[in-house]
């Protein structure tokens, strides 16, 4: 059958030592449990593993115990855990979780989420205007006439 650990993701082993090898570590303040926007963990069914326990939907991630996280953002994997990807809820990295749509992005898909977000936030900008056009004395109907009483 199958490997256990062809099951679990690729996770550095936990030791009791630290390691100079790994310079965001958690006493260098690089690991939080409170991430932005509500980042934490939701249901998936391809979170399995006889290794890693799967952390319940909802636990927070922790970034920063794992290079490939980059301290700030989950763990692809090419989807093979979730489609957002997946991040350690524990600080001794044997916990996980897929991650939701609040955790942030990167690479490709941050590029791309930032351009449509500047797109987003000029035409909500444009529309703001427009709206304040027609209810500030420019419109055709603004109440000043043109009418029979």
């Amino acid at each position: 059958g199958p490997r256990d650990d062809a099951l679990a993701p690729a996770a550095p082993k936990p030791t009791d030592e630290p390691s100079d090898d790994n310079e965001s570590s958690i006493e260098d303040g690089q690991a939080s449990e409170e991430q932005p926007g509500g980042c934490a963990t939701r249901a998936d069914p391809r979170v399995s593993s006889y290794v890693y326990p799967a952390a319940e939907p909802g636990t927070p991630c922790i970034f920063g115990l794992d290079d490939r996280d980059e301290g700030s953002h989950c763990i692809m994997d090419d989807g093979q855990y979730g489609s957002y990807g997946w991040c350690f809820t524990s600080k001794d990295s044997f916990a996980w979780g897929s991650c939701n749509e609040h955790c942030p992005l990167f690479g490709l898909a941050k590029a791309v989420g930032d351009a449509l977000g500047a797109r987003i936030d000029r035409l909500q900008e444009r529309l703001a205007e427009a709206g304040a056009g027609a209810h500030n004395g420019t419109g055709a109907n603004n109440g000043t006439g043109g009418g029979s009483r």
